[in-house]
């Protein structure tokens, strides 16, 4: 890595329809990513995000678990839905700057590959998207299919 620093500038999130809550961090030039999503309730969990955000600015994105661990311990519940989404979000935007900054992925970053991939195909559900009608299912979740691939 670079001797640059890596001083977490801003983080800033979006809603985007029908449901997700999505996050944007820069440090030291370098965009990351993440998501906050708890399903019916975008503004409580992007509520989490704007009150983290205060403790998180000026720190080193490199310093991950320091961050996120002493969040969560500064924490009196020590979670709840809200809470952890708002945290893992910015845990996954930070991990993504120091990929980015070390020029790897983040699955290397974090032990390697750890399958060959999956057999199932998932995709959004809940009830603000309409499903489809019965004869025109796309896809039918059960445990066998999503098992890991070997």
């Amino acid at each position: 890595m670079s001797k640059r620093a890596l001083r977490i500038e801003s983080i800033e999130t979006v809603q985007v329809a029908p449901r997700w809550g999505l996050l944007r961090a820069i440090a030291g030039g370098i965009t990351g990513y993440g998501e906050y999503t708890v399903e019916g309730q975008l503004d409580s969990a992007q509520a989490a995000v704007h009150e983290m955000t205060p403790a998180m600015l000026g720190e080193d994105a490199r310093d991950i678990k320091r961050l996120v661990r002493g969040r969560f311990d500064e924490s009196f519940y020590h979670g709840g839905a809200h809470f952890m989404s708002a945290l893992g979000g910015i845990e996954m935007a930070l991990w993504d700057i120091v990929g980015k900054a070390l020029g790897q992925p983040v699955h290397r970053l974090l032990g390697g590959r750890s399958g060959a991939g999956s057999r199932c195909i998932a995709g959004p559900a809940g009830t603000t998207t309409p499903r489809p009608p019965r004869r025109k299912r796309l896809f039918v979740w059960s445990p066998k299919a999503c098992a890991p691939s070997r």
